[in-house]
C-alpha cells in the first residue's frame, strides 16, 4: 500500500513516486485532511494521484479514512483539490473495513466546495482552503469542466491576461492576510502573465495523449497560494533539493528585522502526456511514448528545453512558441524560482544565485542534484509547473 502522510516534503514526494513504480498496482491511501508543506505540495499530490490512477487496475482501490456511510468524513476529503481529483480518477474507492464507497455519492459531498470554486466569492473558499485557492477543471464532468474564473462563461475560451491579473489580485487579498498584500502592479502583471501562459499551454495539451487520443478522464488547473516561511526553516523546506537550498540560502529580506520569507506560489498542473513526450511525438521522434521508445534522458531534457526556448512550439502560427519562454523571463526578472516536474525529469530554474544559471542550458537544471540531469527520476504523469515569487526579498538579489 502506498500510504501518504498528512505532512510531507518534496523529498517524500519523490520517494512516493519511487515506491509507486516499484509496485504500480498497489492501492493508494490518502488522509482526509492534508498539510502540504512542500513547495507546490498540494499540486505535487495531485500529480502523484494522477500517476497512480493511470496505472491502477479495476481492483486497485483508493482508500480514505471513512466508512461507506460516513458523509462527514467523506466530505472532509472530497472538499479538497486532491480529494476531488482522486475521487474522480479512482476506479474503486474503499473506506474503513474495506467498505465500498460509491463515487457519485462521494462526489455529491463535494458540491459546496465545487460551487465555491466555480461560482462563489473567493472568500467562500477559505472554509475549505486556508492558504491556497484551487481552480480545477475536470474535463469528463460537464459542470466541473470550465470554472468561470478561468474561462469566459459558457465557452471554451480562456480568459484574458487582464482577467488573470484581477484573479491574482483578488486571491492575494484572501490568502495573504498575515503578510503584505500582493499589491505591486508590476508583480501582479508579471505573475498573472506567468499563470496565463502556463494555463493556456495546459488547456491545449491536457485532454489528449501525445498521439491526440482523448483521455477518458483528464484534469488540469491552477492553484494560487501563499508561503510564509520562518527564515530558519527556509533551507530545510527544500528537503535536499540543492539548487532550491542554495536559492533559500541566498534569500535576504528587504527589512533586516523580518523573520519570515514571504512568497506568492502558483502551480499549474495537468494530466496530459507530459511536456517532453508531447514535443517528441509532434516532432515524429517517438511512436510508443518515451518509455516504449527508449528515449534517453539527454533527449528528454533537450525536448523540455526546446519547449522553453523562444519560438519553441508544437503548434502552427507566427505567435506560437513564446508562452513558456515568457514564464522563464518572469521568474528571472522577479527573482523567484520555477520547478518543472514531468516524465522522468524534475527540473528547476533559480534566479539570482551564482552557479545556477550561466553553467546550465537555458537556466534549467536537475532540481535535486543540480547541473544537467544524468539519471532518470521515477516517471510522473502530466506536467506540473510551480513558480514562487518573493514578496519581501531585496530587489537587487
Amino acid at each position: 500500500m502506498l500510504s501518504v502522510e498528512k505532512s510531507f516534503s518534496l523529498g517524500d514526494f519523490e520517494t512516493y513516486l519511487d515506491n509507486l513504480w516499484a509496485d504500480p498496482e498497489q492501492e493508494l491511501r490518502l488522509p482526509n485532511t492534508l498539510k502540504a508543506d512542500a513547495i507546490g505540495g498540494q499540486a505535487s499530490l495531485l500529480q502523484l494521484v494522477i500517476t497512480w490512477a493511470r496505472r491502477a487496475t479495476e481492483n486497485t482501490p483508493l482508500r480514505i479514512y471513512a466508512d461507506g456511510n460516513d458523509e462527514v468524513s467523506i466530505g472532509h476529503f472530497s472538499r479538497t483539490a486532491v480529494g476531488l481529483v482522486a475521487l474522480n480518477f479512482a476506479r474503486a474507492i474503499r473506506g474503513y473495513g474495506n467498505a465500498a464507497i460509491e463515487r457519485s455519492k462521494a462526489m455529491e459531498t463535494a458540491l459546496p466546495f465545487v460551487e465555491a470554486m466555480h461560482f462563489g466569492h473567493l472568500r467562500d473558499l477559505r472554509e475549505f482552503a486556508k492558504t491556497t485557492i484551487p481552480l480545477i477543471c475536470i474535463d469528463n464532468a460537464k459542470r466541473l469542466a470550465r470554472p468561470n474564473r478561468l474561462y469566459s462563461p459558457n465557452s471554451d475560451q480562456v480568459r484574458s491576461r487582464r482577467d488573470f491579473a484581477d484573479l491574482l489580485h483578488a486571491a492575494g487579498g484572501v490568502i495573504v492576510p498575515r503578510s503584505r498584500p500582493i499589491s505591486d502592479p508590476r508583480l501582479i502583471s508579471a505573475a498573472a502573465s506567468l499563470m496565463y501562459e502556463a494555463f493556456l499551454n495546459t488547456h491545449e495539451h491536457a485532454q489528449a495523449d501525445a498521439a491526440g487520443n482523448a483521455y477518458r478522464r483528464s484534469v488540469r488547473g491552477v492553484l494560487i497560494g501563499s508561503r510564509y516561511i520562518k527564515r530558519d526553516k527556509l533551507v530545510p523546506s527544500a528537503s535536499g533539493h540543492r539548487p532550491i537550498e542554495d536559492y533559500f540560502q541566498a534569500w535576504r529580506p528587504d527589512h533586516p528585522a523580518a523573520q519570515h520569507a514571504q512568497f506568492v506560489e502558483m502551480s499549474i498542473f495537468d494530466s496530459g502526456a507530459g511536456m517532453a513526450q508531447t514535443w517528441l511525438q509532434k516532432k515524429g521522434r517517438v511512436s510508443t511514448g518515451i518509455l516504449g521508445s527508449q528515449i534517453s534522458i539527454d533527449d528528454e531534457f533537450e525536448a523540455i528545453l526546446s519547449c522553453f526556448r523562444k519560438g519553441g512550439t508544437t503548434k502552427g502560427g507566427e505567435t506560437s512558441g513564446n508562452g513558456l519562454f515568457r514564464i522563464m523571463r518572469v521568474v528571472s526578472d522577479n527573482g523567484g524560482f520555477i520547478r518543472v516536474r514531468s516524465g522522468r525529469l524534475s527540473l528547476v530554474h533559480v534566479a539570482g544565485v551564482p552557479g545556477h544559471q550561466s553553467d546550465v542550458d537555458e537556466g534549467l537544471e536537475d532540481s535535486i542534484d543540480g547541473g544537467r540531469p544524468n539519471q532518470p527520476r521515477a516517471w510522473a504523469d502530466g506536467t506540473l509547473i510551480t513558480a514562487m515569487l518573493p514578496l519581501n526579498r531585496e530587489r537587487n538579489q
